[in-house]
């Protein structure tokens, strides 16, 4: 059987509670989403007072950067046109980085609830406490 080489629930917790407390700390709120090299949901929270809609911005955000192996900001720098890859979860909104380990993309980390480059440098602290930054 082939191994598929991608994050762990106990991993994507880690960088969630990294990110999480520096959110806090900020005195702000947003929600944090961790997904799997596939794009699924690994793990996902809430902080108190995040807005509802930034449960789904969270999640499309890690599923870009999961699915194209590039931060979600890449993606509409680059101008990709999105609607061709036939699936309305991508998005090109800043907030999504790829889990990169051994060179190989294991998942994303997608944020939302801040500007695009507080989510950005939120991703970035959780992405640095698994070592995958």
């Amino acid at each position: 059987m082939l191994s598929e080489k991608t994050i762990s629930q106990a991993l994507a917790s880690k960088a969630i509670e990294a990110a999480a407390q520096a959110c806090a700390a900020l005195g702000k709120a947003a929600v944090f989403a961790v997904v799997d090299r596939h794009g699924e949901l690994v793990a996902l929270l809430r902080q108190d007072g995040a807005n509802f809609v930034s449960i789904e911005a969270s999640q499309r955000k890690a599923f870009t950067a999961a699915r194209l192996g590039i931060p979600s900001r890449s993606a509409g720098e680059t101008a990709l046109d999105l609607a061709n890859f036939g699936d309305p979860r991508f998005t090109l909104w800043p907030g999504g980085l790829p889990i990169i380990d051994g060179g190989e993309c294991t998942g994303a980390l997608g944020i939302s609830g801040l500007t695009n480059d507080e989510d950005e440098d939120l991703a970035r602290i959780g992405l640095a406490a698994i070592g995958a930054a």
